[in-house]
């Protein structure tokens, strides 16, 4: 069984830069009290040679303090095993203060310093310093679980970040899922009609075309987003084979801002914009009718219309399940930074504005 802190991906390890500027703290402050201390007897030279002294001896905690904190993750001291890890904590410590103090005892019987033996020097330090090293100690384990807690949080926030991206990409399929089989169903059944009536030449132009579809969406079915140039390209595809149902009835216009091709926008994001213009500008109108696609950049956003000079929608609007989808899509990729609106044009028929954010 992992330990509690032993999540993926794990904490990282402590800068070595960091350690060393920890430790050089008390170093430096224990060189002030014990300069100022004996000032009188000695001169500036000996400041250096104190502060050399304590840095040897506080960087002693260097390797130490990554020791500690792996023994921490590994040996928490919460859980139902918590005394079970305070025993081996304190084991740990009545070990590594010792052997902490006996390398200090060593530093001092080699300087000038130490007038005495070794085994003096550790006696001494053991009576005047252990319950200090053996509160530092301590407080390196209390260091060692803040920083397992921290680790243990990003990690967590990384995997609900993680999560969250693939619920909505879960999302975004679902829709784009149910989006491609209402448009297959429409164009099969305009389709049926060629066929019935025994527009043979027509129908085969459609079956291409729909073929051409097909095989965009199916290359592009795991890519969310999508360069506005083969958006725009996949739906000339589709009012080509609309072309093929309404003849010289429908017209197609452009005013596209060649600064917007590069920009990615979602995936067949204007097909449910372009298929209500068919169905409530062309098909509902026994006259010829004009579809118009634009597109302009106006930082911060990208601006996409779609709209045809027909009869226009009903006096209420419903979502169906092209623009529901849409709305939902929006919501899901971008939240309140995107937009559509759809209203009806002076002089007849509709216009879909989608407002999208430009990402860079």
């Amino acid at each position: 069984m992992s330990a509690p802190f032993e999540t993926e991906p794990r904490p990282t390890a402590l800068p070595v830069s960091l350690l060393f500027g920890v430790w050089s703290v008390p170093a430096v402050l224990n060189t002030i009290h014990l300069f100022f201390t004996r000032i009188d007897s000695h001169d500036g030279s000996f400041f250096l040679a104190i502060l050399c002294f304590q840095l040897l001896v506080w960087y002693a905690w260097v390797p130490l303090t990554p020791y500690v904190f792996r023994v921490v993750a590994r040996h928490p001291l919460t859980g139902p095993k918590r005394w079970r890890a305070f025993a081996i904590h304190l084991l740990h410590s009545l070990v590594i203060v010792p052997a902490n103090l006996a390398l200090y005892g060593l530093f001092f019987t080699f300087t000038a310093s130490g007038p005495t033996s070794f085994y003096v020097n550790f006696a001494w330090l053991m009576r005047d310093l252990f319950h200090w090293y053996f509160m530092i100690y301590w407080a390196v384990i209390g260091a060692g679980h803040a920083h397992a807690y921290y680790g243990a949080m990003r990690s967590n926030e990384v995997r609900a970040e993680r999560l969250e991206t693939q619920l909505v990409r879960a999302r975004l399929q679902s829709l784009r899922m149910q989006l491609q089989p209402h448009f297959l169903f429409n164009t099969l059944s305009a389709l049926a009609v060629l066929v019935r009536k025994r527009h043979i030449a027509a129908a085969v132009e459609m079956i291409n075309g729909l073929a051409d579809l097909l095989r965009f969406v199916l290359e592009r079915t795991n890519t969310p987003d999508i360069p506005l140039a083969e958006e725009l390209t996949f739906n000339r595809t589709y009012l080509d084979i609309e072309k093929v149902r309404f003849g010289d009835r429908l017209r197609l216009e452009e005013d596209i801002d060649t600064a917007a091709l590069t920009h990615p926008v979602p995936s067949l994001i204007l097909q449910p914009l372009v298929e209500n213009a068919i169905r409530h500008g062309i098909a509902a109108s026994a006259d010829a009718g004009t579809i118009r696609l634009s597109a302009a950049l106006e930082r911060p956003s990208l601006v996409l219309t779609v709209e045809d000079d027909g009869p226009g929608p009903p006096d209420t609007i419903a979502e169906g399940l092209g623009l529901g989808n849409t709305h939902k899509r929006l919501a899901e990729r971008h939240g309140t930074a995107a937009s559509l609106r759809l209203e009806r044009r002076q002089g007849g028929g509709a216009k879909a504005t989608l407002i999208l954010p430009v990402t860079s």
